[in-house]
């Protein structure tokens, strides 16, 4: 991860950033990070992978379950398309 942000100049996109603080233990980092306006999320940049990145609803929802938010991770998954996580 440290590696693509040197090669592209950019930060991590917010949800990897999410996961890597719950990787080391900053729950309300995460949660902050996570939790913020889905307007905000619309805008999102991938990061180094630009347009090959996916959507970051899958892993926002990870985050979200992680933090014990099932029923915000249930409702950003329940319209997505199975066969696209």
């Amino acid at each position: 991860m440290n590696e693509l942000r040197a090669l592209t100049g950019e930060d991590h996109p917010r949800d990897v950033r999410a996961l890597l603080a719950l990787a080391a233990g900053d729950s309300t980092g995460a949660r902050r990070l996570l939790l913020a306006p889905p307007d905000d999320w619309t805008e999102e940049k991938r990061g180094g992978l630009g347009g090959w990145a996916s959507d970051p609803w899958p892993l926002r929802a990870y985050g979200l379950l992680l933090l014990h938010e099932n029923q915000r991770a249930y409702d950003l998954l329940q319209h997505y398309e199975v066969e696209m996580l």
